[in-house]
């Protein structure tokens, strides 16, 4: 098992715990290989540097090595990174949001020059899922849903980036988050694409009534 103290990282150290690996059959972080001692506020305002900052990720890392970190930051099999700290209540909502929202800097200035293969595609299929957990506290629930609401606005975004790839991505993941005005923004954006083949329209449709893998 490899042990990782987060608590005083700087940026490029953390950039190299989630890039720097080699690329093999079985991820670095699978199979409880990872133990991560970490703040969370630190590490909010790290992922937030990250997405905000995304396009020399390019220069500095393979494109395999890219498309793994991205799949082990949403994986939820590392402590301190995505969803987790999503929902962590000690570290204010604000400084949540923030990090959301600077999602869609990752895919306007990363995803949409390259989309990496599959993380940029399923990004938001892996972190909305959390939100859905309905056994929690009510004031749980309450955050959760301002969480939902940050992550609709960001995707209603990316949906109107140029990025074809950015726009699938886009809309499957309002189709996970089931928002309740995921219709009215997905009718709007179709729209908007007259040109939008059959294949397309047919997965927005699919995304509007949630009816997608």
């Amino acid at each position: 098992m490899s042990f990782y103290d987060l608590r005083t990282c700087s940026y490029d150290e953390f950039l190299n715990f989630v890039f720097d690996h080699p690329v093999e059959k079985e991820p670095w972080y699978r199979g409880s290989k990872v133990e991560v001692v970490f703040d969370a506020i630190h590490n909010t305002a790290l992922l937030t540097e990250l997405f905000s900052n995304a396009r020399p990720l390019l220069e500095k890392y393979t494109r395999e090595q890219l498309d793994q970190g991205f799949w082990a930051l949403q994986s939820g099999l590392i402590d301190g990174l995505l969803p987790h700290t999503m929902f962590d209540h000690s570290v204010p909502f604000e400084k949540r949001a923030e990090c959301i929202r600077a999602m869609f800097f990752l895919y306007r200035d990363l995803f949409a020059v390259d989309d990496l293969g599959t993380s940029s595609n399923m990004w938001w299929d892996c972190i909305s899922s959390s939100n859905q957990v309905g056994w929690r506290s009510q004031s749980v629930l309450d955050d959760n849903m301002k969480i939902q609401d940050v992550m609709f606005e960001t995707l209603s975004k990316i949906l109107y980036l140029e990025s074809e790839e950015c726009q699938g991505a886009a809309l499957h993941g309002l189709g996970h988050l089931r928002h309740p005005n995921t219709e009215t923004v997905i009718r709007d954006w179709i729209a908007t694409q007259p040109d939008l083949p059959e294949d397309d329209l047919e997965f927005a449709e699919a995304c509007i009534t949630g009816d997608i893998m």
